[in-house]
């Protein structure tokens, strides 16, 4: 019988025998090489056709190998069978899934993966093309093999139209670096993921002819459909805004789900991201489509805001580049049904590149430059004036007063002139509506509401600076007819307005601010002032976010009509959910809470009567509520 000395040295030369088999085994094992493959810019390839790659150094794939290409819109992954692996060359067969766009190319061997680089894939048409000698991009748009003449096509300088054939050409200057169609009514785009396929990256000098084709699907159901308008998104790793953008993409996906039967689209408004958190934060445009992508089944067109300018880059072309390559163009439209939708730039952003400067690098200007302008003339001259538009813009065209605020906006409103224009537009992260003489503007809110802080201050309370919920715009046509609703994150459709009861409201620094210190404090009772004291005259507030002149706001008490009067005030909620939580540790309160016009007031006679309030929005639906008072101002019950 072996003592415990002998045990432990057969025990442990057993382990240095299975060590030293596993070591041998390890080194016996070929290494993974594929470093010779020479990868081109751009792959011209027909739908499901071949493609041969030179090798040098004789370190190609194996005949065994995968090819895959995964998209860099969405992360979708194709895989390709490898038909012949040469020394000096090999050829793959391209999966029928991979469409025109930009891919990660990777050798695939068992488990083991390697990316090579990158690379776009243009899918060509089987239609030989004979360009003009002046011609620099040209190509062909067709659907289900078949051309599709009349389809507009620029490169956000110049625009032209394809012929009979289905076939474009285009003297373009390429300074955008892409090619784009504008989507023709009932047709739809190839999509990525959320992204509609509209558009192609040129890849060769000015001068030199390329060819960019088209795929359209057909969409004849467009007559009625719904847009979703998603305002500033603004998204960067910070105040638990990964969590709470999922439940707004939850919310998304359910109420398409409930939809089902409808045609459903998608459009932004600006601030996808941060700029200034690209990189300290490691979230930048590629990261914001792998969220926004989580939304499914649904077409989503993108708006550049000015946090999608990147601060590291001077200038407002060169800092919009980032934009272009990871998003698509800045400038572009498409057709819906009856309607012609438009999506413009109109940020002026005179950055400087240098992130350490006063203002973090950014120079940013609500400004529509010229050649924005001139490309919308040129675009809307293929639009006849009977057709409804709708222009989607980062920075609104007015003030909540109707006052023209963006630069050249006045110039804007004259190349539109003779349309019926909705304009949709976000920045402000609050609501407002003008009308106009043929035109609507809705500044539409914001999904972040104040930046994500409210909800991370204060769970549950996800409201922006006056007082409206973080959420999104549905907008309805139905031929020429438009319609719209503002929808909450988690909130039913008939939440359109919040009451509060003033007897019950006194804010005091030392009730909200407690653990502030003095110079918090009294950050927090002047930005609280008309709150500051105890009242008892029986005034009622009633925020209604989506309000026009339109509305009506009824109240009565005890059967008697009480008269409703609109005045300018601040939200409550958002004072003690976002303010007071910011100055209670002492920190800037950056966001501040607004002065807004769509408040309004009633005086009951009495502390504790029941008021009936129903609203009536420009559609003649209505939203009531029994507000039993005294009604306590507590967080709890806002959630």
């Amino acid at each position: 019988m072996m003592d415990i000395r002998t045990s432990c040295r057969v025990l442990l030369a057993v382990l240095l025998i299975v060590s030293a088999g596993c070591r041998k085994t390890d080194e016996q094992k070929p290494v993974f090489d594929v470093s010779g493959i020479v990868l081109p810019k751009t792959i011209n390839v027909h739908a499901g056709g071949e493609v041969t790659l030179e090798v040098i150094k004789q370190k190609g794939p194996a005949a065994t190998d995968i090819v895959r290409l995964v998209s860099e819109a969405s992360g979708a992954a194709s895989d390709c069978m490898i038909s012949n692996a040469g020394q000096d060359e090999f050829t793959f067969v391209l999966n029928q899934t991979v469409t025109t766009g930009h891919y990660t190319f990777n050798i695939v061997r068992d488990e083991e993966s390697r990316q090579l680089g990158k690379v776009q894939i243009n899918i060509l048409s089987d239609v030989d093309i004979l360009p003009e000698p002046e011609t620099t991009v040209y190509g062909i748009v067709e659907c289900e093999g078949k051309p599709v003449p009349g389809v507009v096509i620029s490169d956000g300088a110049e625009v032209t139209v394809t012929d009979e054939k289905g076939i474009y050409q285009l003297v373009s200057e390429k300074e955008n670096g892409y090619v784009f169609m504008s989507v023709p009514k009932g047709y739809n785009p190839q999509t990525d993921g959320v992204l509609p396929k509209i558009h192609q990256y040129l890849t060769e000098s000015p001068g030199k002819q390329e060819r960019a084709d088209f795929i359209l699907l057909k969409s004849p159901e467009q007559g009625n459909h719904e847009m979703l308008v998603f305002g500033d998104i603004h998204l960067a790793s910070r105040t638990g805004d990964a969590a709470q953008f999922s439940d707004f993409t939850d919310d998304v996906n359910a109420y398409l789900s409930a939809n089902a039967g409808k045609t459903v689209y998608g459009v932004t408004l600006g601030d996808l991201t941060w700029d200034i958190y690209w990189m300290s934060n490691g979230y930048d445009l590629n990261s914001y489509l792998t969220d926004i992508n989580k939304i499914k089944g649904l077409v989503i067109y993108q708006t550049i805001g000015n946090h999608d300018h990147s601060c590291y880059l001077a200038g407002d072309f060169t800092s919009a580049g980032v934009y272009r390559k990871v998003i698509g163009p800045t400038n572009y439209s498409f057709n819906i049904g009856s309607v012609h939708y438009v999506v413009l730039d109109d940020i002026r952003a005179d950055n400087t590149g240098n992130i350490n400067d006063s203002d973090r690098g950014r120079r940013h200007y609500n400004d529509l430059i010229p050649e924005t302008i001139s490309w919308l003339r040129k675009d809307l001259s293929y639009v006849d004036k009977g057709t409804p538009v709708v222009v989607a813009m980062h920075a609104p065209l007015h003030d909540e007063y109707g006052n023209v605020t963006l630069d050249h906006g006045s110039e804007l409103l004259d190349v539109l002139n003779g349309y019926d224009v909705h304009f949709m537009t976000g920045h402000t992260h609050s609501m407002y509506n003008v009308e106009g003489t043929g035109y609507y503007e809705h500044n539409s809110g914001a999904v972040c509401a104040t930046w994500w802080w409210s909800g991370y201050e204060t769970p549950g309370i996800h409201i922006s600076r006056d007082g409206t919920p973080g959420g999104y715009r549905i907008v309805s046509v139905k031929g020429n007819d438009f319609s719209w609703v503002y929808k909450g994150t988690g909130k039913p459709l008939d939440h359109q307005f919040r009451t509060y009861d003033r007897n019950e409201i006194c804010m005091t620094a030392l009730k909200f601010v407690p653990d502030g210190s003095p110079a918090s404090r009294d950050t927090f009772s002047k930005e609280a002032s008309e709150y500051a004291d105890a009242r008892t005259d029986n005034i009622v507030y009633i925020n209604v976010w989506d309000y026009d002149p339109k509305w009506t706001i009824s109240v009565t008490e005890n059967g008697a009509e009480l008269p409703v009067k609109r005045i300018s005030a601040k939200d409550p909620l958002h004072l003690v959910s976002y303010t007071a939580k910011r100055l209670n540790k002492d920190a800037n309160p950056t966001f501040k809470t607004n002065m807004t016009g769509h408040m309004f007031e009633v005086q009951a006679s009495a502390p504790n009567s029941t008021l009936e309030i129903k609203i009536t929005d420009r559609f003649g639906r209505e939203y009531t509520e029994s507000m039993e008072r005294p009604k306590k101002f507590d967080i709890e019950a806002y959630k």
